[in-house]
Order: C-alpha cells, then sequence, then structure tokens
C-alpha cells in the first residue's frame, strides 16, 4: 500500500471509531481507472486497456450495533437501510447495499463508513471503486479468503443484477486487480490478461475531470447498450457470423455486414466504432511497449473521434477540450475516458512542458466546461484493491 492510500486508511479508521465508538473489523481500499484505449468494447466481449490511478475508496466495516445497516459518507453523508430486506432505493447506498447483500450479510447489521478521494460520477470508476472496496472489507471481516479477480466479479454482479447498469467488467477488474505502473489488456470475452507498461519515456498522463457529471444507471449509456448488442444480434442471424465478429473485422467489413442485415446508419456507426477501438486496444498496446509517444497520441486522437462522431458519447464542449489541448504545446493527444457524456479525459504530455499545458488545460476547463473542472498529473499508476485488519 503507497503513503497516499495508507493515509486515506488511518483517518478513516479514526473517522470510523469517532462515529461508531469502536474500531472497525476490516478495512477495504480500492483505486479508481482510467482506461488509456477500448472503450464500449468490454460488454460486447471486445479488448479494453485499463490502469488504475491513485485516487481511492476506502471503506471501514463492522458488526453493526443496532438492528439497522448504518452507512456514514465523507460524501453523500449518513443513513440507514434494512438488514433482511435488502432492495434498491434510488438513493445513494444502493451500491454499498448490494455490497453487503452479495457479501451474505442479510439478516446481520453492519457498520459502515465510506473516505474517498476519488470524485463520484466524474468517469473514473468511482462505483466500481466503491464496491470492490466494500466488497473485499466485508470479505475480509468475514475472515474469509478472497482473490481480486473473484471480488470484480462480485462487484459487477451487484452492478448490472442489482443497480440495473448493463457494464461490462473493465472497471471492476481494474481496480480490482491494478497493477504499479502497468496496463492491463484485458480480452474481455474470457478476462485473460497480460501487463503492458504504461509509463512513456519522457511524457506524463494527465486526467482530466470536465466538471459534467454521468449517470450511467439513465439515458443514454443504457441505450447504446442495447442498441449495439441488438445489432450484433441481429447480423449474427441474418448473416452466421460468430458473436464476437467485432473483435476480427474491419470497418469495411462491418459496414458490409450492416448491410446485409438491414441496419440503420446508427446501428452501423456503432459496431464501426466497436471493431476499430479493439484494433485501437492492440495498436497501443505495441505504442506503449515501443515508448512510441507519437503513435500513443495519435491513437488517442483517433479513439475520441470515433466516440464522438460513430458512438456519440461525447458533448460539444468535450470536443471544443480535446481541439483546444491540440493546440497547447507538449500535448501529444487527449481522448475521452470511460463511458462518455461528460466526465473525464486522459492526455499525454510531454514531461518538460506538462506543468504549463495543465495549467492552460484547467484554465479552459474552467471557463467554458464547469468550475469544478481539474486537472491531475499521474506520477504513478496504481496497484489494485487491498484490505487491512485494525
Amino acid at each position: 500500500m503507497n503513503d497516499v492510500a495508507a493515509g486515506l486508511v488511518e483517518t478513516t479508521v479514526q473517522r470510523y471509531r469517532q462515529e461508531y465508538g469502536v474500531p472497525p473489523g476490516a478495512v477495504g481500499c480500492a483505486p479508481g481507472r482510467v482506461n488509456l484505449i477500448g472503450e464500449h468494447t468490454d460488454y460486447s466481449g471486445g479488448y479494453v486497456l485499463p490502469a488504475a490511478i491513485p485516487f481511492y475508496t476506502v471503506v471501514a466495516v463492522g458488526e453493526g450495533q443496532e438492528a439497522v445497516n448504518r452507512l456514514s459518507s465523507s460524501t453523500f453523508g449518513k443513513t440507514t437501510f434494512p438488514t433482511d430486506e435488502i432492495v434498491r432505493r434510488g438513493t445513494f447506498d444502493d451500491y454499498v447495499a448490494g455490497a453487503v447483500r452479495e457479501a451474505g450479510l442479510t439478516g446481520r447489521p453492519v457498520d459502515l463508513l465510506v473516505h474517498n478521494t476519488l470524485p463520484p460520477q466524474a468517469g473514473l470508476s468511482s462505483s466500481a471503486s466503491l464496491l470492490v472496496a466494500a466488497l473485499a472489507a466485508l470479505a475480509e471481516l468475514q475472515q474469509k479468503s478472497w482473490r481480486p479477480m473473484d471480488v470484480a466479479l462480485a462487484a459487477r454482479r451487484v452492478e448490472n443484477e442489482f443497480i440495473g447498469v448493463p457494464c461490462g467488467f473493465m472497471d471492476q477488474f481494474a481496480v480490482a486487480c491494478g497493477r504499479e505502473d502497468r496496463a492491463l489488456l484485458l480480452d474481455c470475452r474470457d478476462n485473460r490478461f497480460i501487463e503492458v507498461p504504461a509509463v512513456v519515456p519522457g511524457h506524463r498522463w494527465l486526467v482530466v475531470y470536465s466538471g459534467v457529471r454521468r449517470e450511467l444507471a439513465s439515458g443514454g449509456y443504457k441505450a447504446r447498450v442495447v442498441a449495439l448488442k441488438g445489432a450484433v444480434e441481429m447480423v449474427v442471424q441474418r448473416t452466421g457470423m460468430t458473436a464476437d465478429f467485432l473483435r476480427y473485422h474491419t470497418q469495411g467489413d462491418v459496414a458490409e455486414l450492416a448491410g446485409r442485415a438491414s441496419l440503420s446508419a446508427q446501428d452501423t456507426d456503432l459496431m464501426r466504432h466497436v471493431c476499430a477501438e479493439n484494433a485501437r486496444v492492440h495498436a497501443m498496446r505495441h505504442a506503449l511497449e515501443g515508448g512510441d509517444a507519437r503513435a500513443v497520441g495519435l491513437l488517442l486522437q483517433l479513439g475520441h473521434r470515433s466516440l464522438s462522431r460513430l458512438f456519440g458519447v461525447s458533448t460539444p464542449q468535450l470536443d471544443a477540450l480535446v481541439g483546444y489541448a491540440a493546440t497547447v504545446t507538449g500535448v501529444v493527444g487527449m481522448r475521452l475516458t470511460g463511458a462518455g457524456m461528460g466526465g473525464s479525459l486522459i492526455a499525454l504530455v510531454r514531461e518538460d512542458s506538462a506543468g504549463q499545458a495543465g495549467e492552460r488545460i484547467l484554465t479552459f476547463v474552467r471557463e467554458n466546461l464547469s468550475p469544478d473542472g481539474s486537472v491531475h498529473p499521474i506520477e504513478r499508476f496504481s496497484g489494485g484493491v487491498e484490505t487491512w485488519r485494525p
């Protein structure tokens, strides 16, 4: 555990003791994540290349002292939820309640405290970080053996089945299984992965929070998931292709298959994005392994253009930011990271220009997008979830 995470754990333990009068039985700490490339490919069995970032969610848990589950959050405040019938209520505690149910603690009161440095709804996997930290802590509280991959799979079940977000596996996997200074190339068809160096010599990554918050449980995200899956199913039914054809074919092939399946232009564009994005994941791997900053920047730019023009999850404001960043000295490339419709972006900048470039980008964000925007240089990518028993 690095110094930043260790400090947060210590603060969380102190707050838990102040809130509940006793020390917690266990603590879980999980990072956030950025996705270097591979957006909207995970739920179609494609490839992604995320890395964990040193912004954390810490969850302290202990045996409950009352007849209800009690939750205190540094971001959202305090609440309670039932022990016997845990159901989704559409409130901020749903993720924690889902974790308690998934951990097999229905009927047993638990006291929980959440403290984080990871902004919610910023496209940095705050929900996955919360779920993974909570599930790991609850397993530790029960003295159950656990593996990061198992916790990630449990977190995905909660998000899909309890919360109702039809997400893929990338976010939960990245925050649970992260490696220091590495990105993880994950094959979402079978969950096999390899480590890829994420440090580009002479350059630094910047995470740029636009200040525009997202809500994945509503609106456009779910609509695009449903549309993409429906388009793939139609191609399979009408052409005899296997369901994983987007992993292997070019955009031209996809357009031809879409025509044979009588798909709309919009559905065709969704599939064109996914097939090209899968290819960009492998190209990014080779660019990072070769330390080729120019290729990395080009792939970032191409990925953003595809997310904007084909998949339709950027916004005019975010497109303007990416266009502005391209004029800033030292910026090699920038793109939207995460599901889109707000949230965060990731940029690669030259080390010698990182400070000035970050300041110019921050000024643009706060003047044109939101006063809540922020820029975060990434010194090192983080490891994954850890637990601790006070």
